[in-house]
């Protein structure tokens, strides 16, 4: 009975022991928490939330290329000992036995919308990894223009008249308004919202950005809409979906 929905993309690392060897797709992972490594498995996952139920409907196993891997511990320590860019060797070209985390996310949705073309898509949300022109295009364009939600850097370079400058720096003089933003099965929360419709360099395209910071939070974050005939609020609660799959993750590892 589903007809309509939203999906939304996130991913997890999932840690192994190091005697593992057996399984597929382990990899040395960054751990964000102590700043070492773990050995273990990436996962990307999809997430479909409609009124009535929010169910997993996707995932795949990521792994990083291993020439790639090579290539960044090698360009790690040669710019610790200070050798110039054109003395390092360049990136190596993309291997398609392993896909980005951009492109497995285009898959799973590819994948979803082959078989369900009829259930209608309110918006497809995801985090600021996904957050590239090539995904918010072509995830958008897959379900005919649907809204895509994603985040930028605070460092990303907008362009303001004729002048182009940090996000940070422009949404740091137009600080917003306090606004009561309600998560998604969760109590109210005071949040100060800013929003304007400029030009995002590296997209080559205007998007409907928000600066949100939670009165808990130091600085604030930046999303981005696709389709500039959204209101702010409505972007702001698009994004709060992704608190459903951060549930869903702590869920099932827990059960795991």
């Amino acid at each position: 009975g589903i007809t309509s929905g939203s999906l939304v993309i996130d991913d997890t690392d999932n840690q192994r022991s190091k005697a593992a060897k057996a399984l597929a797709h382990l990899y040395k992972l960054r751990d964000k928490e102590s700043g070492g490594y773990i050995w273990g498995q990436s996962l990307v996952f999809l997430l479909l939330v409609t009124p009535k139920i929010s169910i997993p409907v996707g995932f795949v196993f990521y792994q990083p290329a291993p020439e790639l891997s090579a290539w960044y511990t090698k360009e790690k320590t040669l710019k610790k000992q200070g050798v110039p860019p054109k003395q390092r060797s360049p990136k190596p070209t993309p291997n398609p036995h392993y896909p980005t985390k951009q492109q497995l996310a285009l898959r799973l949705l590819e994948e979803f919308k082959g078989h369900h073309p009829d259930i209608r898509m309110h918006c497809i949300a995801a985090d600021a990894l996904y957050g590239t022109a090539p995904f918010v295009n072509s995830a958008s364009a897959l379900f005919g223009g649907v809204q895509v939600l994603s985040q930028i850097r605070s460092n990303q370079n907008i362009r303001v008249g004729k002048r182009e400058q940090h996000v940070a720096a422009y949404f740091a003089t137009h600080p917003g308004t306090p606004h009561r933003i309600r998560i998604r099965g969760g109590e109210e929360r005071v949040a100060m919202v800013g929003s304007a419709r400029l030009y995002v360099c590296s997209h080559h395209t205007k998007r409907l950005i928000v600066a949100i910071k939670y009165a808990e939070e130091e600085t604030p974050r930046y999303l981005i809409a696709s389709d500039l005939s959204w209101r702010t609020l409505d972007v702001v609660q698009g994004h709060t979906l992704r608190w459903l799959v951060e549930v869903f993750i702590q869920d099932w590892k827990s059960h795991e």
